[in-house]
């Protein structure tokens, strides 16, 4: 089982408070992989192309009025915002001891996010955005991440919460980046570690004995199950209705609907590999 080749955690911030928690997480996965920490911070240009259209108004709590939104109030908002992420940011950093950095820039939040992207990258972000707090479906910049997606995609709850388990689908235990991944995050915590397996052709029926033998070899123990592949999409389900880490390569899910479904359905993260 190979070091996973993860050498930054890249994190998209907004100062909401589910974002501080995604910060939390991303520092945690970041301190157990060994490797840097990167905030990115996007003022959305298509909120600001809107300030100062008449019928664009935003609320004064103080005055219970509805007032113009004019774009200097708007850039200052967005300014206070992107500080605030920083030390949300820098607080979690510190917390775990990891290296980090920031940066705030203006585009398209799905563009900005693949541009920083780099190889080797693990990419978090929220299922929905964090303002939208517990809405129901995907958000477009998940949409966009699954269709361009970086080699590793952390989509977290709109509820971020500790993680405490994590569950890896690996069709192939050869080269496995899911299951080297999964291992090496567990070790730092000791947390349970299930590990899903395919039964039946191309996967050898020795799989799950040679699982078994390299995470022991790591000084890790699991629970190792072969399954039938009709049970395993169920399992999955199953899995990710648990409050606990889902760990699988994007194209173990046979459709895109069925993909949407899953990270849908989830009450804890998900882990997608390229």
């Amino acid at each position: 089982m190979n070091t996973p080749p993860i050498r930054r955690v890249l994190v998209a911030v907004d100062a909401s408070e589910p974002s501080g928690a995604a910060a939390e997480m991303a520092a945690e996965v970041a301190a157990l992989l060994e490797v840097a920490l990167a905030g990115l911070f996007v003022e959305d240009l298509k909120l600001l192309e809107l300030a100062g259209r008449p019928l664009v108004r935003r609320y004064d709590p103080l005055s219970a009025a509805s007032l113009s939104l004019e774009r200097p109030v708007l850039e200052r908002t967005l300014r206070a915002q992107a500080e605030r992420a920083r030390r949300q940011l820098a607080a979690a950093a510190g917390r775990t001891g990891t290296a980090w950095s920031f940066r705030s820039v203006r585009g398209a939040v799905e563009r900005e996010i693949l541009a920083a992207a780099r190889p080797g990258d693990l990419v978090v972000v929220g299922r929905v955005g964090w303002a939208r707090g517990s809405g129901a479906g995907l958000g477009r910049t998940v949409h966009a991440l699954l269709h361009d997606s970086p080699e590793a995609l952390l989509v977290l709850p709109p509820k971020p919460v500790p993680i405490g388990a994590v569950t890896v689908f690996c069709e192939e235990v050869e080269g496995s980046l899911a299951l080297a991944l999964a291992a090496a995050l567990v070790a730092g915590r000791r947390w349970p570690l299930r590990v899903l397996l395919p039964s039946g052709p191309p996967t050898p029926a020795a799989a799950e004995e040679r699982v078994t033998r390299e995470l022991r070899a790591r000084g890790l123990e699991a629970e190792v199950c072969q399954l039938p592949r009709a049970a395993l999409s169920r399992e999955l389900a199953r899995s990710g209705g648990a409050h606990g880490l889902l760990v699988l390569r994007r194209d173990a899910i046979a459709t895109p609907g069925e993909l949407h479904a899953l990270l849908e359905g989830c009450a804890g993260p998900v882990l997608l590999i390229a």
